[in-house]
């Protein structure tokens, strides 16, 4: 079985251009904080830099011959600011290079779209971020590559992941440029967002035709427990890191609460008049980053290092029976459906603004053979099929999602972890030839095709070849940071052990058989003792016991919907799809409160919680579907609007309790940094 992606739907790869380019003197090209940042002893993890990265600035033609033969059909590259643009002047020698790229990319029939800022943001900028005359330069410094650019791309990110660029770089102090003062992150988000609309008003003035957008990274979070402790926690964490940003350019507003919650933080000179209808410009395309859901309850945090989380410092996160990524990362596809429907719901649908996820992928342990190659069949290619499945359930419940760009197209300098942590869907070994992956070769079947199975596929039979590009012939010299010219690149893609901290990681197998999975009061399944009826099982999968029901608890906690969830107000009915004819008939099952949907089949009604562990399993309703078969999704219903961002639907109560919500997400501490994000 498989599913289909409607005619048109983008089948791409993105990178950045401090991840790849390397060539970190060339040109011209001037120090960005990340270059500064990275000669800073205990930064990075194994001292490891951009110097070199992929050396992409070089190999750009063979980058793109390996796009090409992928069957990509967009790439999603940003610019570097400093190796185009400084002191108010074109770097024309920098600029040369992305006009070759775009032409190569345009040559093979793969359509450029182009992220204007990408966290390298120049050096000699006073202030950086937290200085308001950033955001000018920056509307600048994108008409420059709009004059040089404009007339071969249409597609155009001004900003990715401003989260990280604020927080992680100015609260948290693990990011660059390494700062960890509260006040100066709230003041850098608001610059950044500043910038955006500056930026996008002034594209959108020199060609009212381009499609213009920002990227945003969303993680769904869930509150520990019902306590009022926890949700309050979880809301905090929602409002900095993802109502802050969408209100602002969806609806010309920061929410109250966060206001509130920042208190003294939030600088009194910071908002100036015209200032959010500026950020509210509109925008054609929002670009939708995931990678995992997180659960946070209230703690006590001693001697903890500076937290991105400026309104929420006491937060602390509980993993769940998850199987975790190489970044400690907890596999939910099923969050990407609910983020997906719920900004549909709140933001993207009324303002008429598609959706393409930009970024969506998974860093693992790698292991290559003799070859190179690696078989990453049972994890990086199972965590990007389950998600584009989630991504079509989505679409199947009305959502305009038009794209899906994994992350990466390579392995390559991931930030404060240097180059112990793989994303990409080709390998880059020590001699920098690029190798493609098993999840390569499945990913290249799905962008000729626009199908995705629906089981997982059989281990290859054998490794693709390896493609033997490497530093051109006439070693084009590249200068180091130092200033000394060096013929040869360094073992920059040499793997590091993962830090100590670092969790293990469980691979995910293919799953033949539909499993029996306990109950988890944050999911819509049925209370223990109660049946639980899949979705048309395949014949071979035999029928679990018949047990009797188990009667609902007398005290029923009366629980507001989640705003970032399918979820509605208690006692209210979900609507679901209309099972196939041959479906035996569903038993009404109690629905969870905390849930993101209802199991198959059944109504809402409430159930009750428990409200002692906050240790909670994974729940078969709120994971992806069996591997075995696709899940059938309802036809888009009318939800009730969410208490958090926007007026609280007739007769639904709205005042208190659990909030299922979405945050972004932040690493696991390392020996020289606590987080570090695509």
């Amino acid at each position: 079985m498989s599913v289909q992606f409607p005619e048109g739907f983008r089948f791409g790869t993105a990178t950045a251009a401090f991840q790849i380019e390397g060539a970190a003197r060339a040109d011209g090209k001037q120090d960005s904080i990340w270059d500064v940042f990275c000669r800073e002893p205990g930064r990075v993890v194994n001292g490891d830099d951009g110097t070199v990265a992929c050396d992409h600035f070089h190999l750009y033609e063979s980058d793109v011959d390996l796009m090409a033969d992928l069957g990509m059909s967009t790439y999603r590259f940003s610019v570097s600011w400093p190796r185009v643009y400084n002191d108010g002047a074109v770097n024309d020698k920098g600029m040369d290079f992305y006009s070759r790229l775009v032409d190569t990319l345009l040559e093979k029939g793969i359509a450029p779209w182009l992220t204007l800022y990408h966290w390298d943001l120049p050096a000699a900028l006073p202030g950086g971020w937290t200085n308001r005359d950033t955001a000018y330069r920056f509307a600048d410094y994108a008409a420059a590559v709009h004059q040089r650019l404009g007339d071969r791309v249409a597609t155009w990110t001004t900003l990715n992941e401003p989260w990280c660029s604020a927080f992680l770089g100015y609260a948290a102090g693990v990011h660059a440029p390494g700062q960890t003062d509260p006040a100066a992150s709230i003041r850098a988000a608001h610059h950044l967002l500043l910038g955006h609309g500056l930026a996008t008003q002034a594209l959108r003035a020199a060609d009212p035709r381009a499609k213009l957008g920002i990227t945003l990274n969303f993680t769904p979070v869930l509150p520990a427990t019902h306590e009022p402790a926890d949700i309050d926690v979880a809301r905090r964490i929602d409002g900095t890191a993802n109502r802050f940003f969408a209100d602002a350019i969806f609806k010309g507003r920061y929410p109250g609460d966060v206001v509130a919650d920042a208190g003294e933080f939030w600088p009194d000179d910071l908002v100036v008049d015209g200032d959010l209808d500026v950020i509210s410009t509109p925008i054609d395309v929002l670009g939708v980053n995931y990678y995992t859901t997180n659960m946070f309850a209230d703690g006590t945090v001693t001697q903890a290092p500076p937290s991105p989380h400026v309104t929420a410092p006491t937060a602390v996160q509980k993993l769940r029976d998850l199987p975790l990524t190489d970044m400690g990362w907890e596999v939910e596809p099923s969050g990407l459906t609910r983020l997906l429907v719920r900004l549909h719901q709140d933001y993207t649908g009324p303002a008429g603004t598609e959706v393409v996820i930009t970024e969506n992928g998974a860093a693992f342990p790698d292991r290559a053979d003799a070859n190179g190659f690696v078989d990453d069949s049972a994890d990086r290619l199972e965590y990007l099929r389950r998600h584009l499945l989630a991504a079509h359930q989505a679409i199947q419940a009305g959502v305009n999602l038009r794209g899906y760009l994994v992350w990466s197209l390579m392995d390559n300098f991931e930030w404060a972890w240097g180059y112990g942590k793989r994303f990409g869907i080709v390998r880059v070994d020590e001699k920098l030839r690029r190798i493609p992956k098993a999840s390569a070769r499945w990913y290249a079947e799905v962008a000729r095709t626009g199908t995705v199975p629906t089981v997982p596929p059989p281990p290859p039979d054998d490794a693709l070849p390896v493609d033997e590009t490497e530093t051109p012939a006439d070693e084009p010299t590249v200068e180091l940071a130092g200033g000394e010219p060096s013929a040869t690149a360094p073992q920059a893609m040499t793997a590091v052990p993962p830090p100590p901290s670092a969790p293990s990681v469980p691979q995910t197998p293919p799953a033949p058989q539909v499993p029996q999975l306990p109950r988890s009061p944050w999911s819509a399944d049925p209370a223990p003792g109660a049946e639980v009826v899949v979705a048309v099982p395949p014949p071979s999968v035999p029928q679990a016991p018949q047990p009797p029901q188990t009667p609902p608890a007398p005290q029923v906690p009366q629980l507001p919907r989640s705003p970032w969830s399918a979820d509605v107000a208690p006692g209210a009915e979900v609507v679901m799809a209309v099972p196939p004819p041959s479906t035996p008939q569903v038993p009404q099952l109690p629905r969870s409160p905390w849930s993101a949907d209802p199991a198959p089949g059944s109504d809402a009604a409430a159930s009750a919680v428990s409200a002692e562990s906050p240790h909670l399993p994974a729940s078969p309703w709120s994971a992806d579907l069996p591997a075995s078969m696709e899940l059938p999704v309802a036809a888009p219903t009318v939800l009730p609007a969410s208490p958090w961002s926007a007026e609280p639907a007739p007769a639904t109560e709205t005042d208190a309790t659990v909030i299922q919500l979405i945050y972004s997400r932040t690493p696991p501490e390392s020996p020289a940094s606590s987080a570090s994000m695509r």
